[in-house]
């Protein structure tokens, strides 16, 4: 297949990092950026493009791995029609490149990319969507080069389970911020925290969350509660308005 990758940000790293480990020739790396892609080029030994107009019309696959709010735009000036092209998207619908293409499909990928950085966990569930029967395959055997966990989701299913990430990833992560400020304040080492963090979870793989909840809010003990929001309001009085604000949404489930 000739894939040309359209981005240079995380998740395109991530798809093109695979690829090229995989021996899968890239066809073309576009952004906005020259010398973003002439970096990612160099790395995959492809060839680098910042102008839309100058890509290629013949690839197999143009798989676009850009940000949210930068598709209209791309979309806008894209200059081939009839093309099988694909976004990454948690969020967008299938029918994001309708204007384009009657060949359409989604690959998205449900797991925290950072761009230079391999994926501690070998897993990466790709969300799969298409337009037709011949995308369909055309997607699924591009997603088989990088993992074996497939789920073909719809766009409303596949932007409920991003949702469920944010909560899951994105806003967890904003929490162990706060821990690693609260220790960091008194010169304690943050790997104490690495442990309970790993702990919890490990167990929600093996239990609901539910049932796996503990701490003071659970337990509805008002004491420990209170003790906890005299020392943030020296603190953080944002922290202090999170940690009041989780511990009502705990204490009444």
């Amino acid at each position: 297949m000739k894939i040309i990758l359209i981005g240079t940000g995380n998740i395109a790293w991530q798809f093109g990092h695979r690829l090229h480990n995989k021996q899968i020739p890239i066809y073309g790396v576009y952004g906005r950026t020259p010398a973003k892609a002439r970096e990612l080029a160099t790395q995959w030994k492809s060839k680098a493009y910042s102008d839309l107009q100058k890509l290629p019309d013949d690839a197999d696959i143009y798989l676009f791995a850009l940000s949210d709010h930068a598709y209209p735009d791309v979309i806008r000036d894209f200059p081939h029609r009839n093309k099988t092209m694909v976004h990454t998207s948690g969020s967008l619908p299938l029918s994001l490149f309708e204007s384009l293409t009657p060949y359409r499909g989604v690959i998205y990928p449900f797991q925290s990319c950072t761009k230079g950085c391999e994926l501690l966990s070998q897993r990466l569930p790709l969300c799969l969507e298409a337009s037709d029967t011949a995308t369909r395959a055309v997607i699924g055997k591009l997603a088989a080069c990088f993992s074996e966990e497939i789920y073909f989701l719809d766009s409303r299913q596949r932007k409920q389970l991003h949702v469920a990430g944010v909560f899951a990833n994105n806003f967890s992560n904003a929490m162990y911020r706060i821990a690693f400020g609260l220790l960091e304040k008194q010169r304690i080492d943050t790997g104490i925290l690495h442990p309970l963090i790993l702990e919890t979870a490990l167990k929600i793989q093996q239990m609901h969350p539910t049932k796996a909840q503990t701490g003071p809010a659970v337990r509805n003990d008002e004491a420990v509660i209170r003790s906890h929001l005299e020392l943030l309001a020296k603190e953080n009085e944002d922290w202090g308005g999170i940690y009041r604000m989780m511990s009502s949404f705990i204490s009444e489930e």
